[in-house]
C-alpha cells in the first residue's frame, strides 16, 4: 500500500465531517428504505440507526477516506470483502487492504467498470462468541426480572468493586454480556446486492457513491441473517426491561443493537452513558451526536445539562493509593496506522506532528532518569519508540503489565502528548498533570469548552508546544504539588472537571440513586409521555 500522503488537519477534518453530517440523513433514509424493502417491513429508521448507524457512519467515513486517498491506493484489490457481523467489520476497517480496496471500487465506479468487483465468498459464517466466567457471574448474582439490563458499561473500578455494584444493584438490574455463543452459516444474496447497487440514480456524486456501495457491502446479519439472528437472540434473552444501560455497545455489539432496536419500539427506556474524551469539548464528535441522537437519557460528564434528555452522572472511577515514587510519566496516544474516522485527533499528517513535538519533549527534559513512557508497541508506525530510542538507550518503557491508574498513583508528574480521556482521569484523580498538543493543526474546541481549555493553559496544565511544555517539567518537577496545590491551578481544574471530568468514588451509591429514578413509575411514565 501507498504512504498515507493527504495531511488531515483540522480545517480538512472540519470540512470532511460538515459533509458528512449533511448527506449522513439522505444515506440513513436510503438504507432503511433499502432494508424495508428486502425484509418486506416498515421499520422506522431510528430502529436502523440503531441496528447498524455505527457500521453507517464508518462506512461513509471511510468511503471519504478512500475518495480524498484517490488512485495511488486503487491497487488490484477487486474482492468485496463479507462481513457477518459488526464485530468482524470493527476487525476490517483498520486493516491496510480495508481501504486499497475501497479506493479501487470507487475508481471502478467512477470508471463504469462496477463489473470488476467480485464477493470474495458466497457463504459467511455469523456467531456470537460465548460469555467468560466472569460474565456468567455477574449475571448469575443479578435480578432474574430486572427493571434494568445493564451491557458494556464504562467501569474502570477494580473488579472487586465492579462484583460489588452489581451485587447491591442484585434486586432491579443485572449484567448481561450479550455473549450468547451460537453460529450459523448465511448464503450471501449476490444478485439483490448487485440488482440494488447498479440502480443507483443521483447527481451527487458522493451522495451517489455511497449509495451505490452500500448494497454490496452491507453486514450479512443485517440482510441475508437478520430474520436467523432475531430468532435466535429472541429466544435466549426474552425477559424485556423498563430500561437498558450502556457505555459502550451501540460499537460492534451485534446482540446489544438488535435488543436496543427492539426494545425501544416497545417501551424500554434506552440509556446511555458518555465513555471517553473528546465529548463535550470537540467542536463536534460524530459519535456523541449518534449516541445522543438515539438515547432516551443520555448522561455525560458533567457538561450539557441544558439539552433536553441529557443529564450529568458518575462512571465507576477508582480510588488510588499516591505512592512515593520519582518517576515522570508520559503517555503517548495509541492511533491506528490507516485512518478510519474524522475526529479532532492525530491523524496522518498530523500525528507525524505528535511524533516530533514528543520526541521534542523528551530532548529537552533535564531529569531524563525520571522519565517513564508508556507508548505501545503496536503505536511505532511512526518509528516514535526507535527514535527516542536512539536519542537515549537508557530511557524506560512501561510494559504494560500494569492499569494506567496504577501507572498514576506510581507518579509525581503525568504528562499527556495528546487530549483524549486519560488527561480527564489524571485532572479527575487531582493528580499534577501537564499536556501538549498541537492547537493550530489538530484541535478544535466548541465555544462553550474554549473558556475552559483557556483556563487550563493560563495556569500551565495545558501547554501549546512541547518545548513550553518541557521547560515547564523542567521548572516544577522537583516538587510539582507546590505548583499544583496553588489556588489559581486546583480552581482552574476543579471547573474544568466539575464539566467534564465529574468522576467519583462514590459511583455505586450515585449510580443505584439514578437507576432506581429511572424505574420509578411516576418518572417512567413522564418519561414516555
Amino acid at each position: 500500500m501507498s504512504k498515507i500522503e493527504t495531511i488531515y488537519n483540522s480545517s480538512l477534518i472540519t470540512d470532511e465531517l460538515n459533509k458528512i453530517s449533511s448527506i449522513r440523513p439522505i444515506i440513513l433514509t436510503h438504507l432503511t428504505l433499502i432494508l424495508n424493502k428486502y425484509h418486506n417491513s416498515t421499520r422506522r429508521e431510528k430502529y436502523y440507526d440503531i441496528l447498524a448507524g455505527d457500521w453507517l457512519d464508518l462506512f461513509i467515513h471511510n468511503i471519504c477516506f478512500a475518495i480524498l486517498e484517490g488512485d495511488k491506493h486503487a491497487e488490484s484489490c477487486s474482492k468485496i470483502p463479507v462481513v457477518g457481523t459488526l464485530e468482524a467489520f470493527d476487525k476490517l476497517r483498520i486493516q491496510e487492504g480495508w481501504l486499497n480496496h475501497l479506493s479501487y471500487a470507487v475508481a471502478q465506479l467512477n470508471n463504469e467498470t462496477f463489473e470488476k468487483l467480485t464477493f470474495e465468498m458466497d457463504k459467511v459464517v455469523i456467531h456470537s462468541s460465548k460469555p467468560s466466567f466472569k460474565d456468567k457471574l455477574l449475571t448469575f448474582i443479578g435480578s432474574k426480572t430486572p427493571g434494568i439490563v445493564i451491557v458494556k458499561p464504562y467501569f474502570k473500578d477494580s473488579r472487586i468493586n465492579q462484583f460489588k455494584a452489581f451485587w447491591n444493584w442484585r434486586n432491579f438490574a443485572v449484567f448481561e454480556s450479550c455473549k450468547l455463543g451460537f453460529e450459523f452459516t448465511c448464503s450471501v444474496d449476490i444478485e439483490w446486492r448487485n440488482s440494488c447497487s447498479l440502480n443507483i440514480k443521483s447527481d451527487n456524486s458522493l451522495e451517489r457513491v455511497i449509495k451505490s456501495l452500500i448494497p454490496l457491502y452491507i453486514p450479512v446479519y443485517l440482510l441475508e441473517g437478520l430474520s436467523r439472528y432475531h430468532s435466535i437472540v429472541s429466544n435466549k434473552i426474552s425477559h424485556r426491561p423498563r430500561a437498558l444501560y450502556s457505555a459502550q455497545a451501540l460499537y460492534g455489539n451485534t446482540v446489544f443493537k438488535l435488543l436496543a432496536a427492539e426494545w425501544q419500539e416497545k417501551g424500554t427506556l434506552l440509556l446511555y452513558h458518555q465513555h471517553g474524551g473528546n465529548y463535550g469539548t470537540d467542536l463536534s464528535f460524530f459519535q456523541e451526536e449518534y449516541e445522543m441522537s438515539l438515547s432516551d437519557v443520555y448522561y455525560t460528564f458533567g457538561w450539557g445539562e441544558s439539552k433536553g434528555g441529557t443529564r450529568p452522572m458518575t462512571t465507576a472511577f477508582p480510588k488510588i493509593i499516591k505512592k512515593s515514587n520519582n518517576k515522570i510519566l508520559l503517555m503517548c496516544g495509541d492511533y491506528p496506522e490507516f485512518p478510519y474516522k474524522f475526529f479532532y485527533g492525530p491523524m496522518p499528517g498530523t500525528f507525524e506532528k505528535v511524533s516530533q513535538n514528543t520526541v521534542e519533549f523528551v530532548k529537552k527534559i533535564i531529569n531524563e532518569k525520571s522519565l517513564f513512557i508508556r507508548l505501545k508497541e503496536n503505536n511505532n508506525h511512526y518509528n516514535l519508540k526507535s527514535t527516542i530510542v536512539d536519542l537515549n538507550k537508557n530511557l524506560v518503557f512501561d510494559n504494560f503489565k500494569k492499569t494506567s491508574f496504577s501507572r498514576f498513583s506510581e507518579s509525581r508528574l503525568v504528562v499527556h502528548n495528546y487530549l483524549s480521556t486519560s488527561y480527564l482521569e489524571t485532572l479527575a484523580l487531582n493528580i499534577p498533570t501537564v499536556c501538549f498538543y498541537d492547537a493550530e493543526h489538530t484541535y478544535r474546541f466548541r465555544k462553550q469548552a474554549q473558556p475552559f481549555i483557556d483556563e487550563l493553559e493560563n495556569v500551565g496544565i495545558l501547554h501549546r508546544t512541547a518545548e513550553s511544555a518541557a521547560e515547564f517539567v523542567n521548572e516544577v518537577e522537583s516538587n510539582p504539588e507546590d505548583w499544583w496545590n496553588s489556588i489559581d491551578v486546583q480552581e482552574a481544574r476543579r471547573s474544568f472537571c466539575e464539566q467534564y471530568a465529574n468522576f467519583s468514588h462514590e459511583w455505586k451509591d450515585l449510580m443505584e440513586e439514578e437507576f432506581k429514578r429511572i424505574l420509578s413509575l411516576d418518572y417512567f411514565k413522564n418519561a414516555k409521555s
